[in-house]
C-alpha cells in the first residue's frame, strides 16, 4: 500500500511539475520540458524535469520556446476566441496542447468535440493515443481489413510500393486500378493528368482529413463532398476516407433531424448539412446497404420536408429571416431537391406533391439570364442554372423550363468562375448540370475549365481557391484547403461514371 501511495504521489508531483515547466519545441518535431536555467545566443541550457539531468540545446535546433507562465494564458485566450461548435479550431488547439504537454486541456477539448460529433474519428484516435491505447504513429496509419497494392497517384505518393491495409468495396478492376463504373462518359478533351490530379487531391484528404474552419454544418458539407469524390474514384485505396466521411456525415446530420422546425432566430444553416449529407449518403447507400444508413436518409428527407418554406423553397435553415433579412435562397433548392428526388428513387418515403411543389419553386426563379437568387430576386447566374438542371433531372422533371435551362447553361459557360461567394460551388453545380445536358455541353465545360482547375493544385495535392474576379472575396481560402480540394477532386473524377446520379449515369431515370 505504501508503495502504491508513493507511486501515486510521485506521479501527481511529476504531472504538476511538467504542466508548469518551460517547453522547447525542436525543429525535428520533438520537445523538451524543463526549467531554462541559462540562455546564450548559441544555446539554451534546460534542466529536464523528466530525467532530472541538464540538457544543452543548440539554438539552431530550436523551433520555438514557450515559457510556463505564458502557455496557460495563451491557451485560455485562444479558447475564448473559438466559437461554440467550431470543431476545426478545437482540434487545432487540442493538437497545440498535445505538442506542449497540456494533456488535461487536450483531453477536455477532445471530449467537447465528441459531444458535438460522437463519431469523430480524429478525436477518438487522439483520445486513444492520450490514454495509451494507441501509439502516436497511429496518426498516420490507416487500419482496415484487406491489403492491396495501388498504382502511384491512387492512395499513396508517387512510386509508393508499400502495401496498405484497406477495405475492399469494389471488384473488377480496370488497368488503372479502379473498378468499372456505371457508364463512363469521359470527354475526349480531358487534359492529360486530370484524373491523376483528382487522385492526388484524394491522397491529400486521406492524409489530412476533411475538417474545415467553420461551424458544425461545415464539417458535414466538407465530409460529404470528400465522400462523393472518393466514390467517384471507385478506388479501394480510398475506402478508409469513404468510411470516415460516412461516419462524420451520419453523426453530423443527426443533430439537425429533430422532427420539428427551429426556433425563430436560431440561425444554424442546417439545410446545407441535410442536403449535402443526404446527397452523399444516397450515392453511398448501394455500397453500405445498412438499415442504419437508410434510416438516417429517411430522417434527412423528413426534416427537409419539415424545413420547406410555404413557397416551396428553402432558406439556409428553418429559423425564419437570416441576418440579412431574407428567407429563401434558390441555391438551397439545387441540393435539397436532388436529395429528395434520389431518395424517392431509392424507395424512401418522399411525398410526391411536396417534391413537385419544390420543383415549381425552382421554375419560379428562372429569368431570361438563368436562375435567380430567389423568387423575389431573379438576378440570374450560370451557377444556379447548372445546379437547377441537375436538381430537375434528379426529380424527374425534364418538362417545363428544363430545356430552356440546358440551353442557358451551355451559352453562359464562360461565366462559371463568377459564382457568388463560393466559386467552387459554381464550378461543381455547372459540372453536375453539364453531365445531365449531354456530351457536347460537358465537352465545353471540360475545354473551358479543367485546365484552370488543375492549375490551382498545390504540390501536396490540395487545391487552392479560384477567386471570382468580379468579387475578389476569399471565403473559401478562410475555410482551409479541404473544402476546395474535395470539390475540385470530385469534378476531375466525375465523368469516370462511378456516381450513379452525379455522373449523369441515371439520366433522370429510375
Amino acid at each position: 500500500m505504501k508503495r502504491v501511495i508513493a507511486f501515486t504521489a510521485i506521479s501527481l508531483l511529476l504531472m504538476l511539475v511538467t504542466t508548469h515547466a518551460d517547453t522547447i519545441i525542436l525543429n525535428n518535431g520533438g520537445s523538451v520540458k524543463g526549467e531554462i536555467i541559462r540562455e546564450t545566443d548559441d544555446e539554451v541550457v534546460v534542466k529536464d524535469v523528466m530525467r532530472g539531468s541538464t540538457v544543452t540545446i543548440p539554438r539552431d535546433d530550436i523551433s520555438e520556446i514557450h515559457r510556463a507562465e505564458g502557455l496557460e494564458k495563451e491557451y485560455q485566450e485562444t479558447l475564448k476566441s473559438i466559437t461554440p461548435g467550431d470543431t476545426y479550431r478545437m482540434m487545432e488547439l487540442a493538437m497545440w496542447c498535445a505538442k506542449r504537454g497540456l494533456k488535461e486541456h487536450q483531453r477536455e477539448l477532445l471530449k467537447r468535440i465528441l459531444e458535438i460529433y460522437p463519431d469523430d474519428m480524429d478525436a477518438k484516435r487522439e483520445l486513444d493515443i492520450l490514454d495509451g491505447k494507441l501509439p502516436a504513429s497511429a496518426r498516420t496509419e490507416k487500419k482496415d481489413s484487406d491489403t492491396i497494392t495501388f498504382a502511384p497517384g491512387q492512395g499513396g505518393t508517387k512510386g509508393d510500393k508499400k502495401p496498405r491495409k484497406t477495405r475492399k468495396i469494389w471488384k473488377d478492376k480496370d488497368k488503372s486500378g479502379s473498378s468499372k463504373g456505371f457508364k463512363a462518359r469521359p470527354s475526349k478533351f480531358k487534359p492529360k493528368g486530370a484524373t491523376q490530379a483528382g487522385f492526388k487531391g484524394l491522397d491529400y484528404l486521406l492524409k489530412h482529413g476533411t475538417r474545415v474552419k467553420y461551424a458544425p454544418q461545415g464539417q458535414v458539407v466538407s465530409a460529404a463532398l470528400a465522400g462523393m469524390a472518393a466514390l467517384a474514384s471507385r478506388s479501394n485505396a480510398y475506402t478508409g476516407l469513404l468510411d470516415r466521411c460516412v461516419n462524420t456525415v451520419k453523426g453530423g446530420v443527426r443533430r439537425y433531424c429533430t422532427g420539428k422546425r427551429q426556433k425563430k432566430g436560431k440561425f444554424d444553416q442546417s439545410n446545407w448539412a441535410l442536403s449535402f449529407g443526404g446527397l452523399f449518403l444516397a450515392e453511398a447507400l448501394p455500397y453500405y446497404k445498412t438499415e442504419d444508413l437508410k434510416g438516417v436518409l429517411q430522417k434527412i428527407c423528413d426534416q427537409l420536408i419539415i424545413n420547406m418554406e410555404t413557397t416551396g423553397g428553402w432558406g439556409h435553415d428553418a429559423s425564419g429571416p437570416n441576418p440579412l433579412n431574407y428567407v429563401e435562397i434558390e441555391v438551397m433548392s439545387n441540393y435539397a431537391v436532388p436529395c429528395l428526388g434520389i431518395c424517392k428513387r431509392l424507395g424512401l418515403s418522399v411525398p410526391t406533391k411536396k417534391l413537385e411543389f419544390a420543383v415549381q419553386y425552382i421554375e419560379k426563379c428562372v429569368s431570361g439570364r438563368g436562375v435567380g437568387y430567389s423568387h423575389t430576386n431573379r438576378w440570374g447566374h450560370v451557377s444556379r442554372t447548372g445546379g437547377a438542371v441537375f436538381a430537375l433531372a434528379m426529380a424527374g422533371a425534364k418538362q417545363g423550363k428544363y430545356r430552356t435551362l440546358c440551353i442557358q447553361l451551355d451559352r453562359m459557360m464562360k461565366d462559371v468562375i463568377t459564382g457568388h461567394a463560393s466559386p467552387a460551388l459554381s464550378f461543381m453545380q455547372c459540372a453536375l448540370g453539364s453531365l445531365q445536358v449531354g456530351r457536347s455541353t460537358w465537352d465545353k465545360y471540360v475545354q473551358t475549365w479543367f485546365k484552370k482547375i488543375m492549375d490551382h493544385q498545390e504540390p501536396d495535392g490540395s487545391f487552392k481557391s479560384i477567386i471570382n474576379p468580379k468579387e475578389g472575396i476569399k471565403v473559401e481560402s478562410n475555410l482551409g484547403p479541404a473544402y476546395c480540394t474535395a470539390i475540385y477532386s470530385l469534378i476531375l473524377l466525375l465523368d469516370r461514371g462511378n456516381l450513379k446520379y452525379g455522373s449523369g449515369c441515371s439520366r433522370g431515370k429510375k
